[in-house]
């Protein structure tokens, strides 16, 4: 029964192809590709289809690229902290967590418990920890307020964060930047993107760091010990054009904190903890001469990690501690999407999509003891796990009125399987699998009685 989900999805995606390479054929190959066609400035994380603003029945709050570089801000967490997006609680450098709207992300940051999504190009990052994402490498930033389960699957009952990143057609030129500030800040990155014939290229490298921090006049400790950081990361973004109608891009990127300090509760100067996120997408976008159809096909590979080289001499309990408390927990997942966006006639439009998703926790804990102690060995703080989820929703559009009033309403359905796996040091623990469904809709209206006002409807879980 467990195959059947993914061979939706192969269909799916088979059904994509044949209709490309049609439109493909039928194509005259000295037209010149309008990368500007494919472009425009419109949100795109409300329903996965570029749509203007004033159409969508959700709030959505965008941050474009003239924006974020005007800021002067050095990480996402405080370009949206300063323009108020959410509540952020940063507990390190490295770590922040989210609560919009009464959902809240993870205190760690971990994405399988968090009620907030964060995405990279529309797909999940693998993390809920902003904190650990670059935001030199980011084109623009949509932010869902308030649940976008019928896209996204239940979990997102907050909101969504999409990060969407640089690509050579549209963050052509060279850019090369060394900058300062307080506590030994420094920060470079070096960027360049460019447009060859039908292929377009960009890549990019930034890295920096910021010592202890001062806490003012009055302050019982300055500089506060053990709160600077290091940070760096790249990204190769490379793209095909074949014509007008269809679009190929591959990225490749790396973001992290490293050296981070982490005081913790005891005020610890000593610990430290690297946390990183890596990933590769490969999109195919295309849509038929005519603009009726449109379709994409998204796979996607993550890799995070947060290592924690933590200690503590002195345990709560007022007895001997450890000198080193590592752990090590690890994420790998890989996802896979195909979507569909037919007008059927009549102003009326649907939208199929189909998502298959596999995650792999894998973590270990170990314990260096003072000198002349020892240490007991416990578990890490989660145990190891495999999980598996297949998704797919529906949803009709339909636009009378001269697009003065535009109705919507979908479903999704989500199933899916977790297990728990052997875990280093928890010889007690048994190893179970459970599975689980959830089911999420979207019914919504936009009243638009002048084309400078929009009223929004919005019904969703």
């Amino acid at each position: 029964m467990h195959l059947v989900p993914g061979v939706l999805l192969l269909a799916l995606l088979a059904a994509a192809v044949p209709v490309a390479a049609q439109q493909a054929g039928g194509a005259d190959p000295d037209d010149p590709a309008d990368p500007q066609r494919r472009f425009e400035e419109v949100v795109v994380t409300a329903t996965l289809e570029d749509e203007r603003v004033s159409d969508v029945p959700v709030t959505v709050q965008t941050f474009d690229r003239e924006e974020i570089e005007e800021s002067g801000a050095m990480t996402v967490t405080e370009f949206l902290s300063e323009r108020g997006v959410a509540f952020f609680s940063t507990w390190t450098p490295a770590q922040t967590s989210i609560n919009i709207r009464g959902g809240a992300s993870d205190g760690q940051g971990r994405d399988f418990r968090s009620q907030v999504v964060v995405l990279i190009n529309g797909r999940r990052a693998g993390t809920a920890n902003i904190s650990k994402l670059g935001l030199h490498d980011v084109e623009r930033i949509e932010v869902l307020r308030g649940p976008g389960g019928l896209v996204y699957g239940s979990q997102a009952l907050g909101g969504v964060i999409n990060l969407i990143t640089k690509d050579g057609l549209r963050s052509p030129g060279a850019n090369v930047r060394i900058s300062g500030g307080s506590w030994g800040q420094v920060e470079t990155v070096a960027q360049y993107g460019a447009s060859v014939g039908r292929f377009d290229y960009f890549v990019s490298a930034h890295g920096g760091r910021r010592g202890d921090y001062e806490a003012g006049a009055g302050a019982v400790e300055s500089p506060m010990r053990n709160t600077a950081y290091q940070q760096g990361g790249g990204m190769v973004a490379l793209g095909y054009t074949p014509n007008a109608f269809q679009r190929v891009t591959f990225t490749a990127r790396t973001d992290g904190m490293y050296d981070a300090g982490f005081r913790g509760s005891s005020w610890d100067w000593d610990n430290v903890e690297d946390r990183t996120n890596q990933s590769f997408d490969f999109i195919y976008s295309g849509e038929t001469r005519s603009g009726r159809a449109s379709w994409e096909v998204q796979s996607s590979y993550f890799r995070d990690l947060d290592d924690f080289r933590w200690g503590a001499e002195i345990f709560g309990s007022g007895n001997p501690g450890v000198d080193l408390d590592h752990n090590r927990r690890r994420q790998t997942g890989f996802f896979l999407r195909g979507l569909t966006n037919v007008e059927l006639g009549g102003a009326n439009s649907i939208q199929v999509g189909v998502d298959q998703q596999w995650w792999q926790l894998r973590s270990t804990r170990m314990r260096e003891p003072l000198p002349g102690r020892t240490a007991s060995q416990v578990g890490p703080f989660d145990n190891n796990s495999d999980s598996r989820n297949f998704g797919v929703f529906v949803e009709d559009v339909q636009r009378v009125l001269d697009d003065r009033l535009i109705l919507r309403g979908g479903v999704r359905f989500d199933g899916g399987r977790h297990q728990i796996r052997e875990t280093p040091n928890r010889p007690n623990l048994v190893e179970r699998a459970a599975n689980y469904d959830a089911v999420t809709y979207r019914v919504g209206a936009t009243v638009k009685p002048i084309e400078e006002l929009a009223v929004r409807f919005n019904v969703q879980t």
